[in-house]
This record gives C-alpha cells, sequence and structure tokens, in this order.
C-alpha cells in the first residue's frame, strides 16, 4: 500500500471506482438483454459501454498519476525485466542483485549502502547485502565496457526509489521468463541504447500498444461490445492492476498474442493463430494449456470423423513450427542450451514456492488428497466439454486448465478479460450476463477483502474461490448448447 496520505486516498479512490464501473458494466448488459429486440436502445447501451471502456482503462493508469510520484515507469518490474535482458550473458537468472550491489559500492557515495538484506538468486535465500556487495564473482563476469554500461544504465534507474524503496526489488525472485523471451526482446533494448528517458518510457509504452492492438483485433473480430467488455474487465480488474504491471517491460506480450490467437481461431485462421499461441507459449509456457484445449478438441473431432481436421492440422502444425524457430533462436541468441537448464532450475525453484497473490486451485486446496482429484475432475469436464464447444470456447475451456493445474500470480489472470471472446448467443441472454458479472467477482472480492483489512480470508485465496462460479457458468453454456458440429 502507497505510504503518503495523499497517495493512499487516490488508491482508495482508484479501488471505489472499480467497484462503481463494474456494477455499472453488470447493469448496462442487463439492459442489453432486456432490450435485445430495441435497435436504438441497443446502440445507445453500446455507446455507454464504450464510455465504460474509456473510463475503465483511465481507471487503471490510477486516473493518469500512474506510479505517484514516480510516474509512468514501473521501476520495481523495469530493475527485474530490463537488466536481465540486456545483460543476459553476464547476469543469467542468479545475478542481477548481486551485481547491482558490487556496482553500487563502486559509486563515491553508494545508493544502496541502507541496503542491509537482499535475495541471493543463487540460492533463493535472504542474506546480508554485505555477503553480496564483497563478492567478487560477479563483477568477473562482466567485460571492463559491459560493466561501465551497467554502471550507467544502474545510475540511472536507482532515483527511481530511494534506499528504503530499493528493499523489496532487492528482495525480489528475479527475472524467470524463458530464453526466447530475452532473444526476442535483447534486440529491443540493444536498439534503444543507454537507459534514459527516451528509452525506458519507449520501453514501458509497447504494452499500451499491444493492449491496443489486442482490442482493435477484438473489435474487429468480435465487434463493438466484446472490446468494451474486455477493456471493462482488464480496467477494472485489480488482480493484474497497474499498481502490479503497469509502466513494466512488456508484461502484457503474452496476452496480447494470446487474445489475437484467439481472434484468429473465430475468423478460422488457424495457421495465423497456430503461429500467434506458439510465440505466446515460448514467452510465458502457461498458455501451452490454452492451445491444448483447440488440440485436444481436434482430437475428438478426427476421432469422431477419422479424419483431422484441416484447420487444425494447420493449428497444429504452425503452432510446432513456431515452436521450433523461437526455441531454436533462443539457443542461439540467449546462452544457448546452459540458458535452458538455468532456467528450468529457476522456475523449477519459483514453482515450489507457494506466494500470497498465488491463484487458482492450489491457492486453496494445496493439500494433495484434494487438489489433485479436484484438479482431475475439472480437466475431465474440460475434454467432456470440448466435443460440444467450438474452438474459440475450446481455447478459453484451456484457461480453465490453467486454473486447475497452475499455480501462477494473481496478476497473469488478467487473461480473464479474454473471456469476453467467449461465444455468446445471437443475442445477449441472462447466462451471457451472468457469466460477465462471475468474471467480475474475482477483482470485487480482492478488494473488498484488502479494503476491509479481513485477515481470516486471504484475498487471493477467496479470488480464486469465487472464480469458480464463472467456470460453472461456462459449463452451463457449453452442455446447454447442442454439440459442435465437426469442422473440416
Amino acid at each position: 500500500m502507497p505510504a503518503n496520505g495523499e497517495t493512499v486516498l487516490t488508491f482508495a479512490t482508484v479501488m471505489l471506482a472499480k467497484v462503481a464501473l463494474m456494477l455499472c458494466a453488470s447493469f448496462g448488459l442487463f439492459l442489453a438483454f432486456l432490450l435485445a429486440r430495441d435497435r436504438v436502445a441497443g446502440r445507445r447501451i453500446d455507446v455507454g459501454l464504450a464510455l465504460l471502456a474509456l473510463l475503465a482503462l483511465f481507471t487503471y493508469s490510477h486516473f493518469g498519476r500512474f506510479h505517484q510520484p514516480r510516474g509512468y515507469v514501473h521501476g520495481w518490474e523495469m530493475f527485474n525485466y530490463y537488466f536481465p535482458t540486456k545483460y543476459a550473458d553476464e547476469l543469467g537468472y542468479d545475478g542481477l542483485y548481486g551485481a547491482a550491489l558490487a556496482a553500487d559500492a563502486e559509486r563515491a557515495t553508494p545508493y544502496f549502502s541502507g541496503v542491509e538484506t537482499v535475495r541471493d538468486l543463487r540460492t533463493n535465500r535472504l542474506v546480508p547485502a554485505e555477503t553480496l556487495r564483497r563478492d567478487p564473482s560477479f563483477r568477473a563476469r562482466f567485460s571492463a565496457d559491459r560493466w561501465q554500461a551497467f554502471k550507467r544504465d544502474l545510475a540511472y534507474l536507482q532515483p527511481n526509489y530511494d534506499a528504503r524503496g530499493w528493499l523489496g526489488p532487492l528482495q525480489d525472485r528475479g527475472y524467470n521468463a524463458p530464453p526466447p523471451r530475452t532473444a526476442l526482446t535483447a534486440p529491443i533494448v540493444r536498439a534503444l541504447g543507454p537507459l534514459d528517458s527516451g528509452s525506458i518510457h519507449t520501453l514501458a509504452l509497447l504494452d499500451v500498444l499491444l493492449l491496443a492492438s489486442l482490442l482493435l483485433g477484438i473489435q474487429r473480430t468480435f465487434g463493438l461490445r466484446a472490446a468494451c467488455v474486455a477493456a471493462i474487465l482488464f480496467g477494472t480488474s485489480s488482480l493484474g492492476s497497474f499498481a502490479w504491471i503497469g509502466g513494466s517491460f512488456l508484461r502484457l506480450d503474452w496476452l496480447a498474442l494470446l487474445g489475437l490467437g484467439i481472434c484468429a481461431l473465430a475468423s478460422r485462421r488457424h495457421g495465423v493463430a497456430g503461429v500467434l499461441f506458439g510465440a505466446a507459449i515460448m514467452l510465458r509456457v502457461f498458455p501451452v494449456l490454452f492451445a491444448f484445449g483447440v488440440l485436444a478438441r481436434g482430437a475428438i473431432l478426427a476421432w469422431q470423423t477419422r479424419s483431422l481436421p484441416r484447420e487444425h492440422a494447420a493449428f497444429a502444425g504452425s503452432l510446432a513450427a513456431t515452436c521450433a524457430v523461437l526455441g531454436l533462436a533462443s539457443l542461439a541468441l540467449a546462452g544457448g542450451t546452459d540458458a535452458w537448464v538455468a532456467w528450468f532450475g529457476k522456475i523449477t525453484q519459483h514453482t515450489e514456492t507457494v506466494f500470497a497473490n498465488h491463484m487458482g486451485l492450489a491457492a486453496f486446496l494445496w493439500q494433495p488428497w484434494t487438489l489433485g482429484p479436484a484438479a482431475l475432475a475439472l480437466a475431465a469436464l474440460v475434454i467432456a466439454s470440448l466435443s460440444r464447444a467450438d474452438d474459440t470456447q475450446a481455447a478459453l475451456l484451456g484457461g480453465v486448465l490453467v486454473y486447475a493445474f497452475g499455480l501462477i500470480a494473481g496478476y497473469y489472470y488478467i487473461y480473464l478479460m479474454l473471456y469476453a471472446l467467449w461465444r455468446f448467443p445471437p443475442r445477449w441472454d441472462v447466462r451471457s450476463w451472468l457469466l460477465v458479472t462471475a468474471l467480475f467477482l474475482p477483482s470485487a472480492v480482492e478488494i473488498a477483502i484488502r479494503a476491509a483489512e479481513m485477515r481470516i480470508t486471504p484475498r487471493y485465496v477467496a479470488a480464486s474461490i469465487v472464480l469458480l462460479l464463472a467456470w460453472a457458468l461456462l459449463f452451463e453454456q457449453v452442455w446447454r448448447a447442442p454439440e459442435s458440429v465437426p469442422e473440416g
């Protein structure tokens, strides 16, 4: 929670505004259901939803105040993503904090002198800062020129926080993206040159361009109303809020690729969809479960018709080719097999640690004897539903598998905005309204618990539990509809 009174007031106002926007959007969609036959009313409702979408995006930015008093750039996120990308050869997945302390110690007036405890990324344990500061191995990884460049970039970013404010970034778990992300983003970082106001704001604004592209793709494919609902779900989310990921370095890349991939599926451009899904997978791995939904549906249709549908063959082929190309590129450009071994060790260590902001079944069913059967039951329900779904729905049902088997940070659940792309009936009915309203609930509950400062139920656990309602409504819609006609 922000420290000064003005910022605390702004933060509370943002949370209240998000809840108010959720209520207004839910009411507007209920009117859309009631007045579905009235075209004039329908156009007015669409205008209202568009205004709510703009307000939601403005609210997402904390009313344009961003990360006050620091501005738009999220220094914490930029520290943990920019440096391991630009200096991947030297830092790997375990050298950032040690190198930062060692570089700072060479300043005439060290900036981190008041930092006493940091995380040693080699062991994942908190240690005295002096232990890393005096370790010569971090400096030894750099050539003289690269060391000077690293020190210059670090010196630019340091004033984002006072010395005490750096306790959070230096005790984080560090960079954990797969090597292909490093391979793809390192050229962008290098092309922008040393870290300065221009380069850092350019990097932070890339997510804005990606979000705009995603919303435009949704509007062109699914219509204005779906784009507005997606924007409102995004802007009012407290799970993936601006405080968490706004102003960062490409934290929405996987989401934009995944969403545009679903748009391509809806447009029956399965080859393009496979490329987009493959890129999302290589950037963040867990989108593979969205792809699984489409592939499993293709396998079911192939079993039913004794022939693999051409569209699913195109999706599978382009997906595999994209993963192979990006994987090979990472071997050549991002540290080779050593980088993959280091990443696997890093991500294994990361997934074995439970954080307060983790979401999914495992957030509240952590005992193996309850979690295993529940996850398998949910997966069986997903698979049984695929033959009754279309490919858009199959991909979104894959998101239920992320919930069943993943234990990822709550901010990744910004993917709930993609359920605005669920294939609703020809006109909005009460079930459509209930589903969208249920998608607001995880954020609404998280905000309510935070505001009430309740300690009995952790807010991300509560958000995980209420999300079950949205999944139940997905399944109800699938099983209420007639079985899907085989494609091909």
